[in-house]
């Protein structure tokens, strides 16, 4: 995988997205197997984050894809991620799920947590990488935060309505936007790692009331694009890089 990031970072980019769309696929359909939902999914994709772990550790990349703390310096301008932090926690005001036992929680937070990961890193990492050393910092938060999104299409295939579907794209494309702006101005996988994690799980394994859904989805847009535009307006840093070749 060095060498195909060393001779095209973009097709390394795309090959981890199939990766994981396939082994999520392929897990999903052992887990039906087996009749216990997402136990095989949630102990594969643990073991992909553990061999990308290996992965980037083994050739000294991890810095390079943002897996590293945010600067004190930076706090202030995230406004100290407060609207970020209110986004991840918004779907803690349903109710638990009555119809999941300790068990299936457990499971879904250890589902959740590698999702969260191995996403953060392959499209705020990989992809948002490979499109910014091509096209420039704006065209790579915009195109990865749009191919996130649009990439929640395969849940049509896990029996997702069309119309949950559209709303989980177009959250998907704000929040991805956000994320990868939020990477922009730290550096850091950090932050977008922790949200996206909190997130899905309190979408997992919390109710929202049916009929203040639209309302709720709503709220969750017009606070991630106010955090946007106030985003926007901050510079960028741009970390050095060491070439890929001394990284052998």
């Amino acid at each position: 995988m060095l060498k195909l990031l060393t001779k095209s970072p973009l097709t390394h980019a795309l090959a981890w997205v199939g990766i994981y769309v396939g082994s999520v696929n392929v897990l999903d359909a052992i887990s039906a197997s087996l009749g216990v939902m997402h136990l095989a999914t949630s102990l594969g994709l643990l073991g992909l984050s553990l061999l990308s772990l290996l992965y980037l550790s083994k050739n000294k990349l991890s810095k390079r894809f943002g897996l590293n703390g945010v600067k004190r310096d930076a706090y202030k301008k995230m406004l100290y991620f407060i609207p970020l932090i209110i986004l991840g926690l918004s779907q803690f005001t349903g109710e638990l799920n009555p119809d999941l036992n300790g068990y299936q929680i457990a499971l879904f937070v250890l589902l959740m947590a590698n999702v969260g990961f191995l996403e953060e890193l392959i499209f705020r990492g990989y992809l948002y990488e490979a499109i910014k050393s091509k096209s420039g910092t704006n065209r790579a938060i915009f195109i990865s935060g749009i191919t996130f999104g649009l990439g929640h299409i395969v849940n049509l295939m896990r029996g997702m309505s069309i119309d949950n579907q559209i709303e989980q794209i177009i959250v998907a494309i704000v929040l991805g936007i956000l994320l990868a702006k939020i990477v922009a101005i730290t550096n850091s996988l950090l932050p977008g790692i922790l949200f996206h994690i909190v997130f899905n799980i309190s979408g997992s394994i919390m109710l929202v009331n049916p009929s203040l859904n639209t309302l709720y989805i709503f709220g969750i847009l017009i606070l991630a694009s106010l955090y946007l535009l106030h985003l926007m307006r901050v510079k960028t840093k741009h970390r050095d890089v060491v070439p890929l070749q001394s990284q052998a």
